[in-house]
């Protein structure tokens, strides 16, 4: 089989129930059709005769959607201070005018995960989905939310809408209270990470490869 065609299946839950028979099942594959990953907190549980990789730890597999290619209009703490203030003291702006108010840099959803992750030691996802499929999970989970633990729904659809592809023009922001992003994105994600570790946020510990 050629390599392009070769596809990556992780198996989550592999120790249980479904996740033993999917492992058997995949196993009776042609040598080299798929990679395997089990994922499972116990990989000495796992079949000896497991073809694929284990994964150990707290994984939170969330995928990304359309692989994460969505561009997030973020603003720093500093930059949407500065854009108020501006706003406040401006001297011929038009009553509830509306302004994008967003940083010079408009990165990706998964540059952003990234450096999350990095900076925290959290896991960032391992598999895309596209939209279509976010929306029918996110659907299934608003259904199955009050027999689910939780206040709210694991996903829902209006989250996944917002994680949709933006980008906001901040021409009119410059021109009407002269607003100009100073502050790096990279700079207040790293900011914002580490106020969150000083208030003993919980992040979820990266997995690890089972020895």
């Amino acid at each position: 089989m050629k390599p392009s065609t070769r596809r990556t299946v992780v198996v989550t839950g592999a120790t249980g129930f479904l996740g033993r028979h999917i492992l058997a099942a995949l196993a009776a594959r042609p040598e080299g059709e798929v990679r395997v990953i089990a994922a499972c907190r116990d990989p000495s549980r796992l079949p000896r005769a497991l073809r694929g990789e284990a994964l150990r730890g707290d994984l939170r597999l969330v995928p990304w959607l359309a692989g994460g290619g969505a561009r997030m209009p973020l603003v720093s703490d500093a930059d949407l201070g500065e854009a108020f203030a501006l706003a406040a003291t401006a001297p011929a702006l038009a009553p509830y005018e509306s302004l994008n108010i967003v940083g010079d840099e408009q990165p990706t959803f998964r540059e952003v995960v990234a450096l999350i992750a990095e900076a925290s030691g959290s896991p960032a996802p391992m598999f895309s989905v596209p939209y279509s499929l976010g929306y029918a999970f996110a659907a299934l989970m608003e259904a199955l939310h009050p027999v689910l633990p939780g206040s709210s729904p694991f996903l829902s659809r209006s989250l996944v809408h917002v994680a949709e592809s933006r980008l906001c023009a901040t021409d009119r922001a410059r021109r009407a209270i002269g607003f100009a992003g100073h502050k790096s994105w990279r700079t207040a994600v790293h900011e914002a990470v580490a106020e969150l570790g000083r208030a003993g946020f919980p992040w979820p510990r990266l997995a690890r490869g089972a020895e």
